[in-house]
């Protein structure tokens, strides 16, 4: 008994050790721009269409628009809709997932316009969380029954109005018109009067299987709109994303939240120096809560991340 008690005391004079040694994590404003409030996506995989959406609105800030709250699933059922589509007639080789990239919400725009968060909420009752879980499972099943249909030369002509019918279900129709602040608007004539151009935006990225200042499309399962991307030096990335904030441009930034070093909980992501293989679960979860020495991140490094990144089981 009097050994176990010395254990426990042991312990924890070496957490409050390792607290009383460690700083947390303190941030400080370097350059604020305007943005307007964070918006949960809940239970669903699309931060792809809730980033962009908050891009465009600061977008509208920046240019003296004044400040718009854009509604996210206007884009996801639309973007839902193409990859439905895309999966059947590639006889589901592509990705059909949640997921995606904030190209996909640019593209959107372009297509169909942007409409108001009070005009499309995109649910049946909006004071409950949104979840895609069941709709993402539903989709599959129906289009891998559209895919089987057609290996037999049996799928009807009207199969994506049956898909259009299930996302109505679940997101409401579209609106063709709509009055917003006493002016009467469709989708595309709203996107003009805020003056949102997606083509006045372009993705970059840094990766060293494609030559650098050329554009490729980034072999990404969640880019399934094989979206091209500016490939440059990792140092160039960098110092491009530091002089459009330095200029008062926001950024979206698409990143991988499936790997260790992100945690959702804690709003953090970091790259420690120490390898995570080597760590308990207890100097994990102070990783997220104190300061600690972290890599210097190399162009190889992050094409190595690139091709060997694993799905995160815990956090």
């Amino acid at each position: 008994m009097r050994k176990v008690l010395v254990f426990i005391l042991w312990i924890v004079f070496t957490h409050l050790l390792v607290a009383q040694n460690s700083e947390p994590y303190e941030f400080r404003d370097i350059k604020r721009l305007a943005a307007t409030p964070v918006k949960s996506q809940d239970k669903t995989g699309t931060c792809w269409s809730f980033s962009t959406a908050s891009f465009l609105e600061s977008e509208l800030l920046r240019t003296g628009k004044g400040t718009h709250n854009l509604s996210e699933m206007f884009t996801v059922r639309h973007v839902y809709r193409q990859k439905c589509e895309n999966y059947v007639r590639r006889m589901g080789t592509a990705q059909l997932s949640e997921g995606g990239l904030a190209h996909d919400k640019l593209h959107a725009v372009r297509q169909y316009g942007v409409v108001p968060e009070s005009i499309y909420p995109g649910r049946k009752d909006p004071s409950k969380p949104y979840n895609h879980r069941q709709l993402e499972l539903s989709l599959k099943n129906t289009c891998d029954t559209f895919i089987a249909q057609a290996r037999r030369g049996e799928l009807q002509h009207d199969w994506l109005r049956k898909i259009e019918d299930a996302l109505d279900a679940e997101f409401g129709p579209v609106p063709v018109k709509f009055e917003y602040n006493n002016i009467q608007f469709t989708p595309t004539s709203f996107r003009d009067y805020l003056g949102l151009n997606p083509d006045d935006y372009i993705n970059v990225t840094s990766f060293t299987h494609h030559p650098f200042w050329n554009y490729f499309v980034l072999e990404l399962p969640d880019n399934f709109a094989n979206g091209l991307f500016l490939n440059l030096p990792l140092n160039d990335l960098m110092r491009s994303l530091n002089f459009s904030l330095q200029k008062g441009y926001t950024v979206e930034w698409d990143a991988d939240v499936s790997n260790p070093g992100f945690s959702a909980r804690n709003g953090l992501a970091v790259a420690p120096e120490a390898e995570w293989s080597a760590k308990s679960k207890e100097q994990i979860a102070g990783t997220f809560q104190y300061w600690e020495p972290e890599k210097l991140v190399t162009q190889d490094q992050r094409q190595q991340a690139l091709i060997v990144w694993k799905p995160k089981t815990t956090t």
